[in-house]
């Protein structure tokens, strides 16, 4: 296995911590000589020429410890503040998922909210094309009104005023005939002026 191999792997902290277990007890000490030495009697645990690869060594005899303990520390203060946080990752998460649930709806009543504004603005369109054709239908029958007004006051072209006229000159016919009797039966008796006013009027216009 590489180098590189060995540094990307993870740590296998149990074998570690059986490897801390099983070795001499520290503390170690470095001597000049290059040699280890643990503090109880008996043989170097470690040597080395370099003097401080042999301080290293003895050095690991306590520092690995006391990195794994504080790699202890660590993880306990993370379960910690886990176990502080999770609450509040609950309580954060359901407000997340409603406030999407709000955005969701109030995105759905946008577009139901322009759906009905396109109906009102085409609805508003309609209403405004029908007032231009009712306009047009008032003008048209404004125009029709005076058409058959004109109609109406044309004695020439209304049937009723020729009725009227041709009645008209029929009772004149008779009134002059009545008058003509009277006169000559009575020779005007009632007088002359009234008698002819009377021929006059009936002689005059009649629409």
């Amino acid at each position: 296995m590489s180098d590189h191999a060995k540094e990307s792997s993870p740590l296998d902290l149990q074998a570690i911590r059986a490897r801390v277990e099983a070795a001499t007890p520290a503390p170690w000490t470095a001597h000049d000589d290059g040699l280890v030495w643990p503090d109880r009697m008996g043989d170097p645990v470690s040597g080395s020429e370099q003097l401080a690869d042999a301080e290293f060594i003895a050095a690991a005899r306590s520092d690995i410890p006391a990195l794994l303990a504080a790699l202890d520390e660590a993880q306990r203060e993370r379960d910690d503040w886990r176990l502080a946080y999770t609450p509040w990752k609950v309580a954060l998460v359901a407000e997340r998922d409603a406030a999407r649930a709000d955005a969701e709806r109030m995105r759905e009543q946008y577009d139901e909210a322009c759906q009905v504004l396109a109906s009102v603005r085409e609805s508003l369109e309609l209403v405004g094309q029908n007032f231009d054709e009712a306009d047009a239908r008032a003008e048209q029958a404004a125009a029709e009104v005076v058409r058959l007004r004109a109609l109406a006051d044309d004695p020439t072209t209304n049937p009723y005023w020729r009725l009227r006229s041709e009645r008209a000159e029929a009772t004149i016919e008779r009134v002059r005939a009545l008058a003509a009797e009277w006169k000559q039966a009575t020779g005007w008796r009632v007088s002359e002026v009234v008698g002819a006013e009377l021929l006059a009027t009936l002689d005059g216009p009649t629409d």
